[in-house]
């Protein structure tokens, strides 16, 4: 007799508090991701919703739907802005939530349908920018880069506590092509949303921005054609400037950084390319300004059997989450700064610590899966 077992797996939402998951739960289907959590523990992300078409005959459609989770508590489905009602037959409204601040302002991605006022046209599913207010129950939509584009697509990932936001959104070339660059956007001047450039190549992506106005994200470089080479930026709002960050050193040919998030301390994590052959990338921190990239992997005791891949976000006090791998299998870690900020150069081969722990300049904790979770802002 043989015996076939199966194995099933789901990804669900949850909230890490005291050292412990909490489950937030999913909606009618398997599958639901948190994004971000501000300072009262209010949740937000997207889950998978399974529509009733009707027919018993054929499966029901699924769609990405925007949540919202109070306090550990089981998630809820945000409601989809007026302007997804009347999708043609076939087309599911989606949503998704990336943000949430401390006044209950939801940043996320809507698709809609977009009407032309001077012929009444409809343009079917825009992937529309939308910030939601959950006290009062209302949606605005960020707008485009030029007055006249209703059918302006884009994304929106963060947002300050002065209520600008970044993100990406599409936008037309000088040979008729399109891309995507870099997005802020400013409630003082609510008419359009500035492009932010790029690194000398056609595309970039804003994934964070601080109370000072430094953004940081990723962008081509005009080596792109070349070498598909993507580098991590910050951008100074007060000046316009876009600024490649450093690499490390030890790259020959470098292609890819990105960096995902950045405190009001001015403290930059991402992940960078260290290895021009095989593709491995290293967690780092940086300053704004700053000349070098700190490997996190140099600043944990060096027997510890991580290896940290990518920084995801920091918060006010500098503790950092992402994912990397722990005795071969991937998993997510939580950095807490302690008062020893001595390097262990674990990755140096002549740091002479023989594999030892060395000095910490951050106290390791490990969580099952903390990725999901996003910065409290202060």
């Amino acid at each position: 007799t043989s015996v076939i077992s199966f194995r099933e797996f789901c990804n669900h939402a949850y909230l890490f508090r005291n050292n412990s998951l909490i489950d937030l739960g999913q909606l009618n289907q398997d599958g639901s991701f948190a994004l971000s959590i501000n300072n009262q523990s209010t949740t937000v992300g997207y889950a998978i919703q399974l529509v009733e078409d009707g027919d018993p005959d054929t499966a029901d459609p699924a769609r990405q739907r925007a949540f919202v989770s109070y306090d550990g508590g089981a998630i809820e489905a945000i409601p989809f802005p007026p302007e997804t009602d009347g999708l043609p037959d076939g087309i599911q409204g989606q949503m998704t939530a990336q943000h949430i601040s401390d006044d209950n302002l939801v940043i996320g991605i809507a698709f809609i349908n977009v009407v032309d006022p001077t012929d009444d046209t409809i343009s079917v599913n825009v992937r529309r920018p939308y910030i939601y207010d959950i006290t009062n129950d209302s949606f605005q939509y960020v707008p485009a880069f030029v007055a006249d584009d209703l059918d302006f697509n884009g994304t929106l990932r963060s947002m300050n506590t002065l209520g600008q936001v970044v993100g990406w959104g599409a936008i037309e070339l000088d040979n008729n092509g399109s891309s995507v660059s870099a997005l802020f956007w400013d409630p003082a001047a609510p008419e359009l949303s500035k492009p932010l450039g790029t690194l000398g190549g056609f595309s970039s992506q804003a994934y964070d921005i601080n109370d000072s106005g430094f953004i940081v994200g990723l962008s081509d470089t005009a080596e792109n054609f070349f070498r598909n080479e993507e580098l991590a930026f910050v951008y100074d709002n007060s000046t316009d400037t876009m600024t490649e960050l450093p690499e490390f050193s030890q790259v020959d040919e470098f292609t890819r950084s990105v960096a995902y998030a950045i405190n009001n301390a001015n403290q930059i994590v991402g992940s960078a390319q260290i290895s021009a052959t095989d593709g491995t990338s290293a967690a780092f921190l940086i300053n704004v300004g700053a000349t070098a990239l700190t490997n996190l992997n140099d600043m944990i005791a060096c027997d510890s059997g991580w290896n940290l891949l990518i920084a995801r976000d920091i918060n006010e006090s500098g503790h950092i989450i992402g994912t990397g791998t722990f005795e071969g299998e991937v998993r997510s870690f939580l950095l807490v700064p302690t008062a020893d900020s001595t390097p262990t150069n674990c990755t140096q081969p002549d740091s002479g610590n023989g594999g030892s722990s060395g000095s910490t300049g951050f106290l390791f904790l490990t969580s099952l899966a903390l990725y999901g979770l996003r910065r409290r802002r202060k």
